[in-house]
C-alpha cells in the first residue's frame, strides 16, 4: 500500500515524479515504523507486520519446549498496521480520484 500511495503522491506533480515517489515511500515507511516502535517498543528482528517470535529451549532428549508466556502474534501492532493500510488505501483512492477529475 505504501508503494501505491507513493505513486499516487508522485502523480500529483509535473516534474520530478520519480524522486518524489521514492522520497514519499521512504518517508511513509519511516513514519509508520517510528510510530509502531515508539508505541509498542518493538524491535524489528523478524517480520515487522506480524512480529512472529518463537523462543525454544533444546533439551537433552531433543525435544523443543515453548514457554507458556510466548506470544506469536502481537495483536496491537498488527491492528495498527491494518489501520495504516486502510488509511493508505483511502488516501490513494482519494488522490487518484482527484487526479482523474483534473
Amino acid at each position: 500500500m505504501a508503494i501505491a500511495l507513493s505513486i499516487a503522491i508522485a502523480l500529483m506533480f509535473q516534474r520530478g515524479r520519480v524522486w518524489i515517489g521514492i522520497l514519499s515511500f521512504i518517508i511513509i515507511q519511516n513514519v509508520i515504523s517510528w510510530i509502531i516502535s515508539s508505541l509498542f517498543k518493538a524491535n524489528f528482528g523478524g517480520i515487522p507486520f506480524l512480529n512472529v517470535k518463537l523462543q525454544s529451549n533444546m533439551m537433552m532428549g531433543g525435544e523443543v519446549v515453548f514457554p507458556d508466556d510466548i506470544m506469536l502474534i502481537r495483536w496491537g501492532e498488527t491492528l495498527l498496521e491494518a489501520v495504516f493500510v486502510v488509511l493508505m488505501l483511502y488516501a490513494t483512492v482519494l488522490l487518484l480520484n482527484r487526479r482523474v477529475e483534473a
